[in-house]
């Protein structure tokens, strides 16, 4: 990020609402149990809260800091579709407005 700012070159934070933080705020790595949220409604919830309030709970119970401008789902997740489309409803529900990422690094509000 701070290359990119000092660069001049367009940047986005990316956020995981479909795996577990670490409380060092890394991801647990996916050999570790519970590590793949596969649960919709635990993910949209996460991913939710990620974008209002850039919190998380990281697997141990700490909160963790975090910036969301884009969200990452894994396609390799049991029922990642559907996943991904209760996400998106859920953001929207909270009127967070949900743009392609190429207009978001334009500015587009």
């Amino acid at each position: 990020e701070k290359v990119c700012l000092e660069e001049g070159v367009p940047f986005a934070a990316e956020v995981f609402a479909d795996r577990a933080y670490a409380p060092d705020g890394s991801l647990v790595p996916r050999s570790v149990p519970g590590s793949v949220i596969e649960d919709p409604q635990v993910a949209a919830t996460r991913a939710v809260r990620m974008v209002l309030e850039g919190k998380a709970a990281a697997m141990g119970g700490e909160e963790i800091s975090l910036k969301a401008d884009t969200i990452c789902l894994h396609g390799d997740t049991p029922g990642s579709a559907i996943l991904a489309a209760l996400v998106r409803s859920s953001l929207e529900r909270a009127k967070v407005k949900v743009l392609p990422l190429s207009a978001f690094l334009r500015g587009v509000p």
